[in-house]
């Protein structure tokens, strides 16, 4: 399995590599695409990577987050993928159980089922680098909402088989609703998506948003909101 993380050289990102290479099982791969104005993401990559069974592999000034999604889906090739936020906690036993999840073939996609929204500016209540709760899961094979995603844009594991089908990200969205669309795609051809319980995931969210000029993300979510609703004919 490769990891897919973009980053504008968010510090948390440091926190995420460390625990990428104290895996039970390792990823094959961490590829990040650095679009840090500064570097930084490269530097954090460097400074943190002491496993070096795991390659990093970092490409700097990628582009938007749905074009450094599809990059780093292209450079897994064959493998499943994991989409990870930089500013994500995982537990000790990520990468084994959603692998395992992914070669199943029980559903197109594979997320966790716990809340990343609205953003923190400290851990979550309940998290655990080692899970103490049995794994269970449940499946969703229909829209949920109008325009939210179910799926977890910050994690998502999606297997080599789904991108086969379902194809590549629509680089058209600046900053949002590629995981919504991404979504209505996959529903569109009798796939589903399952949510992972037991198996905690924390997300800050919003931490690189954040580095950016407020003005440019509400811009971005208009734009976006009004693609999305073009490309579905919703008013």
């Amino acid at each position: 399995m490769v990891v897919v993380i973009p980053t504008v050289g968010n510090p948390d990102l440091g926190v995420l590599l460390m625990q990428l290479q104290q895996q039970r099982e390792k990823p094959r791969i961490v590829y990040i695409a650095d679009n840090s104005a500064n570097g930084e993401g490269l530097r954090i990559a460097r400074r943190y990577h002491f496993d070096t069974t795991i390659p990093f592999v970092i490409q700097r000034n990628v582009g938007p987050i749905h074009k450094s999604w599809n990059t780093g889906i292209k450079f897994a090739k064959e493998d499943d993928v994991v989409i990870l936020n930089d500013d994500c906690l995982v537990s000790w036993d990520f990468i084994d159980t959603f692998s395992a999840y992914a070669k199943s073939g029980g559903a197109m996609m594979y997320c966790p089922d716990n809340a990343g929204f609205p953003p923190v500016t400290k851990v979550r209540p309940g998290y655990d680098w080692y899970s103490k709760t049995e794994l269970s899961y449940r499946l969703l094979g229909e829209q949920e909402y109008i325009l939210p995603p179910s799926i977890t844009g910050w994690c998502m594991v999606i297997p080599h088989d789904t991108i086969k089908r379902v194809g590549m990200f629509d680089e058209s969205f600046k900053l949002y609703f590629g995981d919504k669309d991404y979504e209505a795609r996959m529903f569109k051809k009798g796939g589903q998506v399952a949510f992972i319980k037991g198996l905690n995931v924390q997300h800050f969210g919003s931490s690189s948003t954040l580095k950016q000029p407020a003005s440019k993300v509400q811009n971005s979510y208009k734009h976006d909101e009004a693609f999305f609703k073009k490309k579905y004919n919703l008013k």
